[in-house]
């Protein structure tokens, strides 16, 4: 958004953009732009008119344009229902403003021509300001955009004999059921003060724009502005309550000690589950013996973790030990396992044992140290003799 573009005549400043917050497509809050000022002549005392600033429920009026004997007034105002209309009197007048769109500033012309030849509206459809197309004429300034758009001031009467006129400002609006607008206008012109004063992060958001003086141009209305601030509560709560239901959630872990280096093949867990929706879930990770023994060199911490994730009872899974750079080992001595079952999203009454979740057993399968392996595949861990031919350490 700039000022309007003057040439020997003044240019119209452009109408503010509104801002505003929808849900979906309903609108929540629409706060309007402040219209554009309105360009001056280079002789003294043809000076353009002031925008109208954006209002609360009504925007305000843009001021007439200065010069002897003139009846070019300014842009009129948004309403919550219609746009402003536009500024009369001119040889060349605005349009007026529609829902969400401020009108356009006259051109400053010596003929009845197109209008908001600046380009120069602010975000959100504020209305462009006229420019000079005709040396001798001034251009009106733009309507502010918002709920509906002020309407654009009109351009020079009669040649030399006056300045633009101000913009309208917008009108803006916010849902039934939330806070109402705050309108607190106060004077005309350059000097209003929507919105509210006492904010200090307002600044001149929603303002109305500047005349333009004696061979200035002028200046454009100020974009509307929604500021959304949080403040801590006044008085702390605390509030509590008794446990009303119990945390569904069982974590078991365990470490084997197998005394030397096995070749691991597999792991098997057994439980209770009567498909009540648990998710059982396995984690493990292994280290070899802290002697070369089967890996050189031996390893002196646990390897990477395996995550196996959800696990079917009874069915066994592969165990592939792994180091701390994730290669398999394919022996181990010292193995971690750990088992969630999560029973959180699980149906029925958890206080029933035979119902489940309930772990049985979890047995890791291997085949043994070939130099301590006995007759028919024996062997003893811990000093407990092993199952024939079928290596478990069961817990």
């Amino acid at each position: 958004m700039a000022a309007g573009v003057r040439n020997t005549a003044g240019g119209g400043g452009g109408g503010g953009g509104y801002s505003s917050i929808y849900r979906g497509a309903t609108a929540l809050a629409v706060v309007a732009g402040g219209g554009g000022g309105g360009g001056g002549r280079n002789t003294a005392g043809q000076t353009g008119g002031a925008g109208g600033p954006g209002g609360g429920t009504n925007g305000v009026a843009g001021t007439s344009a200065g010069g002897t004997g003139t009846t070019v007034t300014g842009g009129s105002f948004g309403t919550p229902s219609a746009g402003g209309g536009a500024g009369t009197g001119g040889f060349n007048n605005g349009t007026a403003g529609t829902s969400l769109t401020g009108g356009l500033g006259a051109n400053g012309s010596g003929t009845v021509t197109t209008d908001g030849g600046a380009a120069n509206g602010g975000i959100a459809t504020g209305g462009a300001g006229g420019s000079v197309l005709t040396t001798t004429y001034a251009a009106g300034g733009g309507g502010g955009s918002g709920w509906f758009g002020g309407g654009g001031g009109g351009g020079t009467n009669v040649a030399v004999t006056s300045g633009g006129s101000g913009g309208g400002g917008g009108s803006s609006y916010t849902d039934p059921g939330d806070t109402s607008v705050s309108n607190t206008q106060g004077g005309s012109g350059g000097v209003q003060n929507p919105g509210n004063s006492g904010d200090s992060d307002r600044g001149t958001a929603g303002g109305g724009g500047n005349a333009g003086a004696s061979a200035g141009v002028g200046t454009a209305g100020s974009d509307g502005k929604i500021l959304i601030t949080f403040s801590a509560y006044p008085n702390t709560v605390i509030q509590q309550t008794a446990l009303l239901s119990q945390p569904q959630v069982a974590k078991y872990s365990i470490m084997m000690d197998t005394d030397t280096d096995v070749f691991p093949n597999n792991w098997l867990l057994n439980g209770v589950d009567n498909s009540i929706g648990a998710a059982w879930q396995l984690k493990y990770r292994s280290m070899t013996n802290t002697t070369t023994l089967c890996k050189t060199p031996a390893m002196t911490t646990w390897g990477t973790e395996t995550n196996f994730g959800n696990v079917q009872l009874a069915l066994p899974g592969t165990y592939t030990p792994l180091d701390g750079s994730g290669v398999t080992t394919n022996c181990a001595r010292f193995y971690y396992m750990n088992v969630t079952i999560d029973s959180s999203q699980a149906f029925g009454y958890p206080d029933d044992v035979s119902r489940g979740p309930t772990i049985t057993d979890l047995t890791l399968q291997f085949t043994a140290d070939p130099a301590k392996r006995l007759m028919h595949g024996r062997t003893f861990v811990g000093g407990l003799q092993m199952p024939d031919d079928t290596p478990y350490y069961a817990h």
